[in-house]
């Protein structure tokens, strides 16, 4: 597949926007969650902030039994978070396991994220982390799996 290729205002277009432009930080585990899990998400080419941050899981898991279950994320910058409210997700109770994403509240035990501006502006070159923390009193009837992990970084 090739990319758009024309036409374009002038012929160092292509370049001039990549300077510009950062993609987002993103990752990806297929499989079940079963362990709290840091991940390194990047380092940006330039400064800027992230300004969303979000996590989808393919199968939100099961527990009847009344157990803790559940995975909240944190991503910081060096050592400073940059959340005031973690998004969390929690296991589904006498129901089908479901999808389930912190952008919005997609359904009961989502949490979505509250980014605080203030800890959200990286550096060119820092190195930013995910923190996947899982929470588990018992194995449940379904476990957590496949979990995506999003910065969305705006360049300054």
């Amino acid at each position: 597949m090739t990319g758009f290729t024309g036409p374009m205002p002038s012929p160092g277009f292509k370049q001039a926007m990549s300077r510009y432009s950062e993609p987002s930080l993103e990752f990806q585990a297929s499989g079940q969650i079963v362990l709290t899990k840091n991940v390194v998400l990047g380092a940006p080419r330039r400064a800027g902030y992230i300004s969303d941050a979000y996590m989808s899981i393919g199968n939100c898991g099961r527990d009847n039994s009344g157990s803790t279950l559940g995975v909240e994320l944190d991503i910081t910058i060096g050592a400073t978070s940059i959340f005031t409210t973690k998004p969390k997700i929690l296991h589904c109770t006498g129901e089908a396991a479901g999808t389930a994403k912190t952008t919005i509240v997609s359904g009961e035990g989502v949490t979505p994220g509250v980014i605080n501006g203030a800890n959200a502006a990286y550096s060119a070159g820092a190195v930013i982390m995910g923190k996947m923390s899982l929470t588990r009193t018992a194995s449940p009837a379904t476990e957590m799996q496949n979990v995506a992990v999003v910065a969305i970084l705006n360049p300054s």
